[in-house]
């Protein structure tokens, strides 16, 4: 039987005779899942609350936004929204509390999808998709809260 220690990989000198646990993919240590879920959870809050609303580069959002709150206060409700789209963001990178953060992404997202569906149904690409998304996005952001935060 031969005990001498496999080759590295990669060069960087991580031997495959003691990989540490955690997730790997061919030996090489990657991200841990629930890394992965805060990144991801985050980017999509910073991307719809800083491009889609605050910026305007989707202006579907500020229409659907005037069909729940009236045209004259969409503008000032849309920046409201992605502003604290944008501070949801911050706050999973945090990593602070994460129950409450998850909790209030929850309120978050299932109050604007009642109101979306409820009063600007037409303006929405895909309904039932955006709900099935926005459940699995739910889920993913239960399952970072209940990981543990890295």
């Amino acid at each position: 039987m031969n005990t001498s220690p496999p080759p590295s990989v990669g060069g960087g000198g991580l031997s495959l005779a003691r990989i540490p646990p955690g997730d790997y993919t061919l030996g090489v240590t990657t991200p841990s899942a629930a890394a992965a879920a805060k990144y991801v959870l985050a980017g999509v809050w910073l991307t719809h609350g800083l491009l889609c609303k605050t910026l305007g580069a989707v202006p579907r959002h500020r229409r659907i936004v005037a069909r729940v709150v009236g045209e004259r206060a969409a503008g000032p409700m849309t920046l409201a929204v992605g502003a604290g789209e944008i501070v949801l963001a911050v706050w999973i990178w945090s990593g602070r509390e994460a129950r409450l953060c998850a909790a209030a992404q929850t309120l978050m997202l299932a109050s604007m999808n009642f109101f979306e569906l409820r009063l600007a149904y037409d303006l929405l690409l895909a309904p039932l998709a955006m709900v099935a998304a926005n459940a699995a996005f739910i889920g993913l952001a239960w399952y970072w809260a209940l990981a543990g935060t890295p």
